[in-house]
């Protein structure tokens, strides 16, 4: 989770996502999953992944995203393209080629009374992909919407709920990335898995 630290924030990110990581180790993967691998070499990290376990006759090789920076967040935002060190735009981990895992590990921290638990949605990637393609965003049409976004064409953006997804430009950002988010409820519907588990005093994320 978090591999490209270009300013404080995302350091602060990548701790809290280490944090998770440990948490879920003890818990989701102990108690879902066999043969579990947590992956450390940066550059299978890199390449999206994070994690490798079987859950029945399935084989997962995930990337872990946790939605680290707000609480009770009803979207997952996933990365389309981002500008690289060179100034270059570069596929995000959502289409990019170079990628190998076949799903993700979706995280999301909620926070009620105090207390805090996770959610976790475990969906494989072709799901994801065949959600945006039956909504009409073919790789070739991300690709056009994100062409006209970057060149500061006035684009409708999209609505979650009437749309199916939307998408966001965060400018301010290095990378300034181009996501998609769909709600939280339709990552749950594709879900290979569903689980969610309360974290104790001991491993407040905080």
């Amino acid at each position: 989770m978090g591999r490209r630290g270009k300013s404080v924030l995302r350091k602060e990110d990548e701790a809290l996502s280490t944090r998770i990581s440990e948490y879920l180790d003890e818990s989701f993967y102990h108690e879902v999953g066999k043969e579990f691998e947590r992956v450390n070499d940066r550059e299978r990290q890199v390449k999206g992944v994070d994690v490798i376990f079987d859950i029945g006759d399935k084989h997962y090789v995930a990337d872990e995203k946790a939605a680290v920076r707000y609480r009770n967040l009803k979207t997952f935002s996933l990365e389309l393209s981002f500008v690289n060190k060179r100034g270059e735009v570069q596929d995000g981990w959502l289409i990019s080629d170079k990628m190998e895992n076949n799903s993700y590990v979706l995280i999301w921290v909620d926070e009620q009374d105090g207390k805090e638990s996770v959610t976790i949605a475990l969906v494989m990637k072709e799901k994801i992909l065949r959600y945006l393609r039956d909504l009409g965003w073919t790789k070739d049409n991300l690709e056009r919407k994100m062409s006209l976004i970057r060149n500061g064409e006035s684009e409708y953006m999209g609505n979650i709920y009437r749309d199916g997804c939307k998408f966001s430009f965060s400018e301010q950002l290095v990378e300034k990335p181009i996501n998609v988010l769909l709600s939280r409820d339709a990552y749950l519907q594709m879900a290979d898995v569903v689980w969610s588990g309360k974290i104790g005093n001991d491993n407040y994320l905080y």
